[in-house]
């Protein structure tokens, strides 16, 4: 006779009891299981003649994700997923495969991450509790410009509010959704694509463009929404991935030196720099990146030390992998002295935190 089989499953978080029936397969893969959480598991078996059969309750955790450093984006169903993984590459999906959310960022002081989602065919901010919880939509505006796959926002170091960009204006909005309010607008209507708030707020790194992602400029303004600084203009190519550092000595991004511009947004030689406010010079940091790639999405680690990027080959359609690399040469060590290290595969919009 044909045996089928009941999955009981309750969990020690709330009193939901979920039950997975007319199983043939004495196999089954549970999905959407929350994050350091303990499972409770019985199956019965039944020949639809003689009454069915209980095993004994298991039982299995989840782990607890909330002290992950590292987040990413990976496509899954043909949308983006927000992923957090350990040092070891243990990773954990924060959110659904049904939705489009990307370019995660982080706050520590109130462990919640922001994120952008489709929504309604608009690109909104929302945030979510470290473990991918309690999501919560924070805009109304959307955040909006050129190419959403480009777009950014920041966090004010207390996690209080966020900035982000609608096309040529920069809107500052408290996490919870109120004060929204308009802190700077490109004075010749270039989209501002990018943002990053200072550690103390004193001045935020815009990045602005044309309609077509080019006539790129970077530029510093201060509190009040006034230029007070230009690091980049009047070149050709991309550039983007704007990072102060914490004590606004440095500023993160990078450029495609070839300076080439198509319609579909190709780069040929986008590589890392590190700007120093102090001196007003530049460094290339990109110098061990193979020929014919792209270095791309620049983030500072924890330490500032390292920065963390995404590395892929110029041809615009190869796999995205995510590396880490030294700020400075360490020219004590042979041969790779940025000591690039390839650490998340198939993988891009890193945050390190």
């Amino acid at each position: 006779d044909t045996i089928s089989y009941k999955i009981q499953i309750k969990n020690d978080r709330n009193n939901d009891v979920q039950i997975v029936d007319q199983l043939l397969d004495s196999t089954y893969v549970l999905s959407n299981l929350t994050n350091g959480t303990k499972y409770f598991w019985q199956v019965s078996a039944s020949d639809n003649i003689n009454a069915e059969v209980w095993s004994a309750v298991s039982s299995f955790e989840t782990t607890e994700v909330t002290n992950n450093r590292f987040l990413y984006v990976k496509q899954v169903n043909s949308n983006n997923v927000i992923y957090s993984s350990d040092e070891e590459g243990n990773e954990t999906a924060l959110t659904s495969s049904n939705i489009s959310s990307w370019r995660p960022r982080k706050n520590l002081a109130t462990n919640k991450i922001a994120f952008l989602r489709s929504d309604n065919f608009e690109t909104q901010l929302y945030t979510m509790d470290a473990d991918g919880s309690n999501v919560f939509k924070v805009t109304s505006i959307s955040v909006d410009g050129f190419k959403q796959s480009e777009l950014d926002f920041s966090w004010s170091a207390n996690g209080a509010k966020l900035i982000y960009p609608h096309f040529d204006k920069l809107y500052e909005i408290n996490k919870d959704g109120s004060g929204l309010r308009l802190i700077h607008q490109t004075s010749d209507g270039s989209f501002i694509s990018e943002c990053d708030w200072s550690n103390d707020e004193s001045v935020i790194a815009i990045k602005t463009n044309n309609t077509n992602g080019y006539n790129v400029s970077i530029y510093i303004i201060d509190a009040s929404g006034n230029k007070i600084q230009t690091i980049l203009s009047g070149v050709n190519g991309a550039a983007g991935g704007i990072n102060l550092s914490v004590d606004n000595r440095i500023l993160l991004y990078s450029y495609d030196t070839s300076g080439f511009e198509s319609s579909n947004y190709r780069q040929l030689d986008n590589r890392l720099y590190i700007y120093y406010f102090d001196t007003d010079t530049v460094v290339d940091i990109s110098t061990e990146k193979i020929n014919g790639t792209n270095d791309l999405d620049p983030r500072f680690s924890p330490s500032e030390a390292e920065v963390i990027f995404v590395n892929t080959s110029n041809d615009g359609i190869s796999q995205k992998n995510i590396y880490t690399q030294n700020v400075v040469k360490d020219n004590n060590t042979g041969g790779n002295n940025y000591n690039r290290e390839e650490k998340f595969t198939n993988a891009i919009m890193p945050d390190w935190e």
